[in-house]
């Protein structure tokens, strides 16, 4: 009975180390051959891509590949929808990161590296609208991708610009010399199918300060200015006004004249304050010489004089004295009327 004991207890050892070695082995082999490979805590630890986690259900969690740039990490959530993604772009120099609504193909978050080398982050609006931050500035974006609002920086200075169906309304900028803002027309034309994507959009009045701190308002009509409201050069106020022919009227501050130019761009008309502070009214022909000038004299006694170009008097109502003269210049010499008497200066 005692040896039969002890060859049972032997058979039962041998079974023991033989189990024992099955499992090791078996464990082995499981660890080598599974796509993960468990390791020490401390030690390194190798995937080989494409794999798959799943949980406890076998749902998936995460899944790892390989894309034309590096890898992909996508994240699941229970109903196996898409939820996020991170990957590495096509040629490999930079990463990123989308959030996704369960069940959309369109992300709601973006985020990373521009061609232009700039960071972005682009988040969905309603309605298929869009905010984009980049290392540049901000742009809103209506569905269509057209912007709506965009502010952005240009080395040292800032712009603003805002949109309403597709075209520009309102420009906001600085730079070294001041700011300016423009606020846009739109000529509201359509194209042969009522579209109003014909439109255009041009300048319709800018606001703009400059170097040495003037000011200037201008109206513009089709892109060119009618109403120019400012400071000149001199440190004087400035209107200027402009007609479709060619044709313009300044009001200037310095000297307090009112001036005509044709569309030769000649000075034809002026009304304004002489160097001695006095009056002066000049009309002249349409190459800007030659005409009429009514001024006052130092005396405060009034002057009409007619000129022939450049400026040659040939003609000349005054007062000599306490009684009026009239001047003519004739082909052989000079003829006055001073009071009753007759004076003629013809040489003979």
């Amino acid at each position: 009975m005692h040896s039969e004991l002890v060859a049972l207890r032997a058979q039962i050892d041998r079974l023991e180390r033989t189990l024992a070695v099955t499992i090791f082995v078996a464990l082995v082999a499981a660890i080598v051959g599974t796509p993960i490979a468990m390791r020490a805590a401390g030690g390194p630890t190798k995937v080989t891509a494409p794999f798959t986690v799943v949980d406890a259900s076998g749902r998936a969690l995460l899944q790892v590949d390989a894309r034309p740039g590096g890898g992909r990490l996508v994240i699941y959530n229970t109903a196996q929808d898409r939820v996020a993604e991170v990957d590495a772009s096509d040629n490999g120099q930079a990463g990123h990161v989308r959030v996704y609504l369960a069940g959309e193909a369109k992300p709601k978050v973006s985020m990373g590296v521009y061609d232009d080398d700039t960071g972005g982050l682009d988040l969905a609006g309603l309605e298929g609208a869009l905010a984009q931050l980049t290392g540049k500035g901000i742009v809103l974006a209506n569905a269509d991708r057209h912007p709506v609002a965009s502010f952005r920086q240009t080395m040292d200075s800032g712009w603003m610009k805002l949109w309403s169906d597709g075209l520009p309304k309102t420009e906001l900028w600085t730079d070294s010399a001041g700011g300016r803002l423009t606020i846009f027309g739109s000529n509201g034309g359509e194209d042969s199918g009522g579209n109003s994507e014909a439109a255009t959009a041009s300048e319709a009045l800018t606001i703009e300060g400059q170097t040495g701190g003037l000011a200037k308002m201008t109206f513009l009509a089709n892109g060119k200015p009618r109403n120019t409201l400012g400071v000149s050069a001199d440190d004087a106020g400035l209107i200027r006004l402009e007609g479709q022919n060619g044709n313009r009227v300044e009001m200037h501050g310095g000297n307090g004249s009112f001036k005509s130019y044709n569309s030769a761009h000649s000075e034809v008309a002026v009304m304004g304050i002489d160097g001695g502070g006095s009056g002066i009214v000049d009309v002249r022909h349409r190459s800007a010489v030659g005409g009429v000038r009514l001024d006052v004299s130092d005396t405060g006694t009034g002057n009409v004089k007619v000129h022939a170009p450049p400026f040659e008097i040939k003609a000349q109502l005054g007062t000599k004295g306490e009684k009026g003269d009239v001047c003519v210049e004739g082909g052989k010499g000079l003829i006055c009327l001073s009071g009753v008497a007759i004076k003629s200066f013809i040489p003979w």
